[in-house]
């Protein structure tokens, strides 16, 4: 029992030095749609996109001893200026798209006065506050000494009246600023300590000598006066090594650490970082509701059993920028149809670039896209002629029952290479020597095609043609974790009871 306490913390929470844990609070910049809060519960403090997370939601991390802080960003205005505003603005902001205001102007003064109201409201801990430092953008201090002076004047202002409405805030940089306020942030951070991000080209690249030198200066004086310092860093979801080894390197500094992606769409590491523990699974929603998807009805339950949850999502309402290997430990596709990879051309795009990203088990059917099978190192040579005749390797197919084939069933052929890492577990072969590979593991996952894995039977009922524990554990070769219990995501026991009227047309099985 101890053992396993011991492992549930370790998935809960991997800590990257144990020290950190007794003295340091975690941090989370988390800027996607909140669709559930398991993973900011891994987390001491989550700073959030307001517009992308619920009251509820907010209340709930409360209940966890979470602190919520909600992004608000003073010196820019992201969307199409509402005509109030547009007087206040000075100059855009190309590579974010966004309109850069005069951190002077009374109109953008109320404005973000009464924006951190209304986020007082909702029962956010505290604010991050973002751009402060944008006015730089059209007020440099060496050509226009007078009017940076202005803007740092009105953005200290600006950020007083902040305070005095919201006390607890971080601020992004804000330098310019930190010895002039009338009190100290919470916590001042500064991205790109290391490693940066572009997003003209959604790339990543390092921080020069200079511009390290010149950041960790700035959070340095930060920490000599008694305020935390926090060393935001970008790199791809694909390196989770990379981010650790990055952490601790910040860490090591002294300051908080944070490295995620360069949009903050997925779940980062500081010291702590979550363990993916949800299998995405497609099902088509025009042949059946969720709940009746063949997801739902056969794959969830023996992944739950592992420890996992599943995400059923229909192939036509994929959202790409949420699926990512922080969030994600593997995909299941099974649509039952082949229509909705034909219809999705966002999704047989995203397939083909991204072969190994994530664990992928096909079902039922593969996409008829030949460049994405091929990008799978699959072949398609079209309908396979009957008879058919199974072929399993004993060493591979252990749980693999042999279906039953009629004259009038049509099967698809495909071949693997298994010299490139394939493994065949079952196939069939006609007597004109043609074959289809049904069942195999391969190097990004796995795939089991019709009348794999489940088949009807003229009763009505369908039956497993594989063991599906140990199928799933095969294909998609997922890091063993706590099993589920039956508690909310909240960590709260349930009762349910069940009172049921069989008694009224049925007679009693005793006696009497």
């Amino acid at each position: 029992m101890k053992k396993l306490i011991v492992f549930a913390l370790l998935y809960l929470m991997t800590v990257l030095n144990p020290a950190f844990a007794k003295t340091n609070k975690s941090i989370c910049f988390y800027y996607n749609e909140v669709d559930s809060i398991r993973e900011l519960l891994n987390f001491d403090r989550v700073v959030l996109d307001p517009s992308n997370v619920t009251d509820k939601q907010i209340s709930e991390l409360h209940n966890a001893g979470i602190s919520v802080y909600s992004y608000i960003s003073v010196g820019e205005y992201d969307e199409s200026l509402p005509d109030y505003l547009k007087e206040a603005k000075r100059t855009d902001n190309e590579e974010w798209k966004s309109n850069i205001m005069d951190v002077t102007s009374p109109l953008w003064h109320n404005h973000i006065i009464q924006r951190v109201e209304a986020l007082k409201k909702r029962h956010f801990d505290g604010l991050f506050l973002d751009t402060l430092d944008s006015f730089n953008a059209y007020a440099d201090e060496e050509e226009d000494k007078a009017e940076y002076d202005r803007q740092v004047e009105g953005l200290t202002k600006l950020v007083n009246g902040i305070h005095s409405v919201l006390p607890k805030l971080i601020f992004n940089r804000g330098f310019e600023i930190f010895d002039k306020i009338n009190f100290k942030p919470e916590a001042v951070g500064a991205e790109s300590v290391y490693k940066t991000y572009s997003a003209t080209d959604d790339s990543y690249s390092d921080v020069s000598e200079s511009d390290r030198k010149w950041i960790m200066d700035r959070l340095n004086h930060v920490k000599s006066a008694g305020v935390e310092a926090i060393g935001l860093d970008y790199l791809p979801d694909t390196d989770l090594e990379g981010r650790v080894e990055l952490a601790k390197r910040i860490a090591a500094l002294g300051y908080t650490p944070y490295v995620s992606d360069g949009m903050l769409y997925g779940m980062g590491v500081s010291y702590t970082y979550t363990v993916p523990r949800r299998i995405l699974g497609v099902y088509d929603g025009n042949l059946s509701e969720d709940n009746g998807s063949a997801i739902h009805t056969r794959i969830t339950t023996p992944l739950e059993y592992k420890g996992y949850i599943v995400d059923n999502v229909n192939i036509y309402d994929i959202d790409f920028s949420k699926v990512d290997r922080s969030r994600y430990a593997a995909i299941v596709f099974y649509p039952e149809g082949g229509d909705g990879y034909r219809e999705n051309h966002e999704l047989t795009e995203w397939l083909k670039s991204h072969v190994g990203y994530l664990p992928i088990l096909f079902l039922g059917n593969l996409p008829d896209d030949t460049e994405v099978l091929k990008a799978f190192g699959i072949t398609s040579k079209g309908e396979l002629e009957a008879p058919y005749k199974l072929e399993k390797k004993p060493a591979l197919s252990k749980g693999i029952i042999n279906p039953v084939f009629s004259p009038k069933d049509k099967l698809f052929s495909y071949k693997v290479d298994e010299s490139k890492g394939f493994k065949v577990l079952a196939r069939v072969t006609n007597p004109n020597h043609e074959s289809s590979d049904l069942v195999f593991k391969a190097p990004w996952g796995g795939v089991a095609v019709d009348p794999y894995p489940v088949t009807s039977l003229n009763n009505s009922q369908d039956i497993w043609l594989l063991e599906p524990f140990g199928f799933l554990d095969l294909m998609l070769n997922l890091p063993e974790i706590p099993a589920a219990d039956a508690s909310s995501e909240s960590g709260l026991r349930i009762l349910t009871s069940h009172v049921d009227g069989d008694g009224f047309p049925s007679r009693s099985w005793f006696k009497g």
